[in-house]
């Protein structure tokens, strides 16, 4: 509590003056469950499995962030808290996607989009999903469902791109290199690119036309999602 407060005071913007808030709040309202340590014995209500979760996922214990996320979407469904059902979610899908099961995350991601759809949230929920939707389908080596939908995807990014690339590449029987390479031509000018998003691009190109594992050491300094590595790995 003290460590909060003493955030908030020496904060200079908003968003470190408010971002110990939940911590305030919670400790506010919920002080027994603090002292007594009761979120992590009791499992009686969403914050405690998301914060479980959380935990686990960054731990790299992929499995038990699972499960503790699926518990508390349960929760959060029957309580149609459908805000920190998105939020949940986010953790649910990255640890799926960590761990390999990319049709049980497509399967989340899917029902995440309805969601957001269904609320009329910011279209930057929605591109943030998308990123989660194309990693799925790439693993799953959905590579026409991945053109289809990226192709008209006004949002650019690290993972869009790759996935498009890679799905343009395994995709073709033959003349690979020149099929997303036309693609780039036609839809990125150089020119109006900086210098680290042209260095990912031709580390890109050269890693799908040559398969250099050691350069994918390279592509964590890039914002790509990191469950993109292990399946860049297989190609």
């Amino acid at each position: 509590k003290k460590l909060a407060v003493n955030i908030q005071k020496a904060s200079v913007c908003g968003l470190g003056q408010s971002a110990p808030n939940p911590v305030i709040s919670t400790m506010k309202f919920f002080e027994d469950e603090y002292n007594t340590g009761a979120w992590a014995t009791t499992y009686n209500n969403p914050m405690s499995y998301q914060i479980l979760a959380s935990k686990y996922y960054q731990k790299e214990k992929y499995i038990e962030a699972i499960f503790f996320s699926s518990k508390a979407k349960e929760i959060l469904i029957g309580d149609q808290n459908f805000s920190r059902y998105l939020s949940v979610n986010h953790t649910l899908m990255s640890s799926l996607l960590y761990s390999g099961n990319y049709k049980e995350a497509l399967n989340v991601v899917t029902k995440h989009m309805y969601c957001i759809k269904s609320l009329k949230l910011t279209s930057s929920e929605m591109d943030i999903t998308k990123k989660y939707l194309y990693v799925s389908l790439l693993g799953l080596k959905e590579y026409k469902k991945i053109i289809k939908e990226a192709t008209y995807d006004e949002s650019f990014n690290y993972t869009t791109l790759t996935c498009m690339l890679v799905a343009l590449h395994e995709n073709s029987n033959n003349n690979k290199y020149i099929e997303y390479k036309e693609f780039i031509d036609k839809n990125i000018d150089f020119n109006e690119l900086d210098d680290d998003t042209k260095e990912y691009l031709n580390a890109l190109m050269y890693y799908l036309r040559h398969k250099d594992k050691k350069l994918l050491n390279k592509f964590n300094k890039y914002e790509i999602m990191g469950s993109l590595i292990p399946i860049l790995k297989k190609i």
